[in-house]
């Protein structure tokens, strides 16, 4: 297949990116603040380092709570639409990491199915619909993203950078967990990727000394994480 026609995928993919947001902002119309929601709105104005390492639901929350508190900060009560907009996009870089991962590995329409599969019939749709779920959507992004850079061999400083990003995935959401196990196996399985056996550790070292500092007195803390994981 040639250039062009890989081309014309990715303006496909960019495509569906458009439509799946502009559906997703047309079904949200008239959602506004609820729930869990109305804790970190009432909290927003607190950016003290204990508030924001909360267990949130059995979750470490830290990702969410600076997002949360940067919107409020910004856009207040004024409009739910940027919370939206902010767990969609979070949403559409997920697939977006699918899409870049899966063009490496096989034919552009396969990549496009992947992608396109996981932007409109994936069983999460309430995470499109609800700006809490940024948190969601965060941490499976960075998770994704790191795992495209490891799985591209990457440079030292983009060893880092998945680091990075791993961190963010388990202090963001408990699903977040299931990317530093995933990096942990790519690195074991694969003799490639032996060099790269420090990247999911910032992660575990981090999400360990925040389950003994914060998380252990909150008795939802790992049955949450795990049964986010398996699902």
């Amino acid at each position: 297949m040639t250039r062009a026609h890989g081309r014309y995928f990715d303006v496909l993919f960019v495509m569906a990116c458009l439509v799946a947001l502009v559906s997703w902002l047309a079904m949200s119309a008239g959602q506004t603040f609820m729930i869990d929601e109305w804790e970190f709105v009432m909290n927003a104005h607190d950016w003290s380092f204990d508030r924001l390492n909360e267990p949130l639901n059995g979750h470490w929350s830290l990702g969410l709570a600076l997002m949360w508190n940067t919107l409020m900060a910004t856009v207040g009560l004024s409009s739910y639409m940027p919370y939206l907009l902010v767990a969609n996009l979070l949403h559409i870089a997920v697939a977006a990491g699918i899409y870049v991962y899966a063009r490496r590995q096989t034919l552009p329409v396969v990549a496009l199915g992947a992608a396109v599969i996981y932007l409109f019939l994936g069983s999460g749709v309430v995470n499109m619909l609800h700006g809490f779920q940024m948190n969601f959507n965060l941490a499976a992004a960075a998770g994704v993203w790191a795992l495209v850079i490891l799985l591209r061999e990457p440079r030292p400083r983009h060893g880092w950078l998945a680091a990075l990003l791993l961190v963010v995935a388990v202090a963001t959401n408990g699903v977040g967990l299931a990317f530093p196990a995933a990096a942990l196996a790519i690195v074991v399985l694969s003799r490639r990727h032996w060099r790269w056996f420090w990247v999911p550790l910032p992660a575990i070292v981090a999400f360990g000394t925040w389950y003994l500092v914060y998380g252990r007195d909150d008795p939802q803390t790992l049955p949450s994480a795990m049964r986010l994981v398996q699902y």
